[in-house]
């Protein structure tokens, strides 16, 4: 079965079948918890065909491939910015050793990136939020391509004779 990448799989659904439902609930650890009633459960389990376990399955594993890329990018870019604190605090009680110094501008280098890939990141967010909101906020979709286009114009053209 062919299938765009990151998407979860269609499933059929029955109108006169309830869904469970996710709630929210505000606790200090922010977690999401499913509230099902045994029977509920058991009816879901029980009407899983094959293929949709394994559709289900699959779905699953791309939703903790997604966030354990975007936690990994969080958790090295805070420890890259430890490292890079630390070795700053080292300069500091000895500034003339050059060890520290070309250490320090390694660290800060890989910070830099982790930092441009986490704002490339939230860019791609930004940019599929805007498109799929563009066509409800046409005169904001229209003036910002208005805007682009009028910093993007050639104003004139120089030949090479002058």
């Amino acid at each position: 079965m062919a299938r765009k990448k990151g998407r979860p799989p269609k499933t059929p659904s029955s109108s006169s079948k309830k869904t469970p439902s996710a709630e929210k609930r505000p606790e200090a650890s922010s977690s999401l918890e499913f509230s099902l009633s045994d029977e509920e459960a058991l009816e879901d389990i029980e009407s899983l065909t094959p293929k949709k376990a394994a559709e289900l399955l699959q779905s699953i594993d791309l939703l903790r491939q997604r966030v354990q890329t975007l936690s990994k990018s969080l958790l090295q870019e805070q420890v890259l910015r430890e490292e890079l604190d630390s070795i700053q605090t080292m300069i500091n009680m000895n500034p003339r050793d050059p060890e520290l110094r070309e250490k320090e501008r390694i660290i800060y280098g890989r910070y830099m990136k982790a930092l441009k890939d986490s704002i490339a990141i939230l860019k791609q967010k930004a940019k599929e939020k805007w498109a799929k909101d563009g066509d409800q906020n046409t005169a904001y979709f229209h003036s910002t391509i208005r805007t682009s286009q009028y910093r993007n114009r050639i104003l004139n053209l120089v030949k090479e004779e002058g």
